[in-house]
């Protein structure tokens, strides 16, 4: 994904959970974001709470994604550079985020 959000790699918090800053707040997210499709941010993400907007369950917070090896995705729409953990790398790489991988639709790019 893109920022606003971004990881401090080298932070572990209580139960697996690294540390994420997002619109200048700390939300904590999985160790293992973006390992298989989920809904990620949903209910994590400031904007993806009750009251917000899109809120909870709604728009790009509702839609699942995955961390994808670019090289290896053979899909009609593109993967896109994560932002979350901009120093992690794959094989090399930035890290590639997908939600047609998942079956999902990627409003958070729109």
């Amino acid at each position: 994904k893109k920022s606003p959000k971004k990881a401090n790699k080298s932070k572990k918090t209580k139960k697996g959970k690294k540390p994420s800053k997002v619109l200048a707040k700390v939300v904590s997210y999985p160790a293992d974001l973006g390992a298989r499709c989920e809904a990620w941010d949903n209910g994590r993400h400031p904007l993806c709470k009750e009251g917000q907007t899109p809120g909870f369950s709604n728009g790009w917070c509702s839609q699942q994604w995955c961390f994808v090896d670019p090289c290896n995705c053979q899909l009609p729409v593109l993967p896109k550079m994560s932002g979350y953990i901009p120093d992690a790398r794959y094989r090399g790489k930035p890290l590639f985020y997908s939600y047609a991988t998942c079956g999902g639709e990627d409003m958070y790019s729109k």
